[in-house]
């Protein structure tokens, strides 16, 4: 996966020649907002990623249409991202519109995908979560909008952390507290069970996105950093560097095939239990 957590993926120089060192069995998921480059270039790209294995393709995160998608993808012109999405899947390759939801452009989910599926998306959906600005609120409008409408059957709203604000007042309730829910609550890694890792754009490898996220935080004294603050403290320099080892040393090393999942039970990440408790 190429998502960017420091930036749009696409903005590197050397994505192509990096996706060329890649093993053809890889799936490979980029995310984009899609208004870099031009035509020419999603094309290429299109060509580049039909000899990895499908479900090959590439996330375009667009929020509304061309009066709405700007205000949240700031510089985004959304012209220049349809065009390169047209481009890049007339030319064979695997896209899905993914949007976030807003008070500015919950009214035009019907037209978004209608142009999704005009243009020859696979895939439709409504993404969120615990740090966007997505409003829960907002999106249940939707989604009682299009069971009002009977439209349900067609597509689902998907909302990931749509009874998030719900799922944990239950925690609360359950455990006692918040503190509790961090220390008590079971772990299940998305990323794992996904069989996934994040590489920063550092050479850093990381179990998921949610710790690169806190890699580079604002505020340094904030709980999540000290996570990360502790594990390479406690481990040597560049021990999770693909500058400096192969990715089966790092997946070897003992944090990741040891300590990692034994903090699920003892001495866990305050980042875990914020993104994959259960």
């Amino acid at each position: 996966m190429f998502n960017g957590a420091y930036g749009d993926a696409l903005m590197n120089p050397h994505l192509f020649e990096a996706l060329e060192h890649l093993d053809s069995k890889l799936v490979i998921r980029i995310d984009t907002n899609g208004g870099i480059h031009d035509p020419k270039y999603w094309a290429e790209l299109a060509n580049i990623l039909k000899r990895f294995q499908k479900p090959t393709h590439v996330t375009f995160s667009i929020d509304g249409l061309e009066d709405t998608n700007h205000l949240y993808r700031r510089g985004v012109n959304y012209r220049k991202v349809i065009e390169n999405a047209q481009a890049f899947i007339d030319n064979g390759g695997w896209a899905r519109w993914r949007t976030l939801i807003f008070e500015h452009n919950k009214h035009q989910i019907d037209d978004m995908r209608k142009i999704s599926e005009e243009m020859g998306f696979l895939k439709f959906d409504i993404n969120g979560g615990t740090h966007t600005a997505a409003v829960n609120n907002i999106v249940k409008q939707a989604k009682e909008y299009y069971k009002a409408n009977k439209k349900q059957a067609a597509y689902e709203v998907e909302y990931a952390f749509l009874t998030h604000e719900n799922k944990i007042k239950d925690q609360i309730k359950r455990y006692g507290s918040l503190e509790k829910v961090y220390a008590e609550s079971n772990i299940r890694c998305k990323w794992q069970e996904k069989r996934q890792i994040q590489v920063s754009h550092m050479g850093e490898v990381w179990p998921c996105c949610y710790m690169l996220s806190d890699r580079y935080p604002k505020d340094s004294g904030n709980i999540f950093y000290s996570d990360i603050s502790k594990i390479l403290s406690e481990h040597e320099t560049h021990f999770n560097d693909i500058n400096h080892h192969t990715l089966k040393e790092i997946l070897s090393h003992k944090w990741f095939a040891e300590e990692l999942s034994k903090s699920w039970s003892n001495d866990r990440y305050n980042v875990c239990p914020r993104n994959c408790s259960v």
